[in-house]
């Protein structure tokens, strides 16, 4: 039985009464970098990135809210908004059918979209296959 130049030297090492490094860069451990003065809470909250990001989140849930009226109870429940930018919304719908069928309604669902505030820059509409919400929600139900 041969074995390889990596355990060889471990088994060597261990005769030696010395610890292999570490699995990775040569057993380095990466350092953070210490932070000169604590940070408060309100400036990081305050930062524009995550001014960005909570605008994105509050239009994500606000056209949630409004997925059933936009789309119809039944169509609602088998696709939901994941995505949503200035000028572009993400679809996720559950399986190939589902998406196939809102490839087809995009210009009708582009048109309903854009008549809520807020949401007339919407230019396009992407649909992926995916797991929906309110799919698994119906399913864990009893």
């Amino acid at each position: 039985m041969t074995y390889g130049p990596k355990l060889l030297n471990i088994a060597a090492m261990a005769k030696d009464g010395k610890k292999p490094a570490a699995r990775g860069k040569a057993g380095k451990k990466k350092m953070r970098r210490r932070m000169e003065t604590p940070s408060f809470i309100s400036g990081i909250l305050d930062s524009p990135s995550n001014d960005r990001l909570i605008r994105k989140a509050a239009r994500l849930y606000k056209l949630r809210r409004a997925w059933p009226i936009v789309m119809g109870e039944q169509l609602a429940k088998r696709c939901e908004p994941v995505d949503v930018t200035d000028k572009k919304l993400v679809i996720a719908a559950f399986g190939s059918v589902w998406m196939h069928e809102l490839q087809y309604l995009k210009t009708d669902i582009l048109k309903r979209i854009c008549e809520i505030p807020g949401f007339t820059k919407l230019s396009q509409v992407i649909v992926k296959q995916g797991e929906t919400l309110s799919r698994e929600q119906t399913e864990a139900k009893p």
